[in-house]
């Protein structure tokens, strides 16, 4: 009995391991899509590059995330609006870290172009892609909140 509830607790822990995954991985595909239309509607000549930038940044925030589900998620409960919001924000700072790494090491060896360059524009295109990660992920909370609010307001009065 007791080998049994120990495997359902690591099932339940793994399923919400991958359900937070999921809803991350969401929120980072969406405020890709968002960084870049935003982009193509300020100035569009921009959304290329932002969108090549932006791919750089998904690609690091992608690792961050699942760099810090299996490293510390795994073993706590992510639950709650600001807990979920603080994961969001230390994926983002992990990705934006990563992505000067990138730049510093892997881009100048290839392109010729300056390092301080190359470091201050994917910089500059990673404080954008942090801001719309962490614009989408607190629309993504309140709509999952609204949506909570009102089953449980169905539920009260069906009861």
């Amino acid at each position: 009995m007791d080998g049994n509830s120990n495997h359902r607790q690591v099932n339940d822990r793994r399923r919400n391991l991958w359900s937070f995954l999921r809803a991350k991985y969401l929120i980072l595909l969406v405020a890709y899509a968002v960084s870049v239309v935003v982009a193509a509607l300020v100035f569009a000549p921009w959304a290329p590059i932002m969108a090549w930038f932006g791919f750089i940044y998904l690609v690091a925030a992608c690792l961050a995330v699942t760099g810090l589900a299996f490293l510390v998620a795994r073993k706590t409960a992510v639950e709650g609006i600001w807990k979920s919001m603080l994961w969001l924000t230390a994926a983002s700072l992990a990705a934006l870290i990563l992505t000067v790494i990138y730049a510093a090491t892997i881009v100048p060896l290839y392109s010729g172009t300056r390092i301080d360059l190359v470091i201050e524009t994917q910089l500059f295109h990673s404080v954008f892609s942090t801001l719309a990660i962490l614009v989408v992920g607190i629309f993504w909370h309140a709509w999952q909140w609204y949506k909570a609010f009102r089953e449980s307001r169905v539920s009260g009065l069906a009861a």
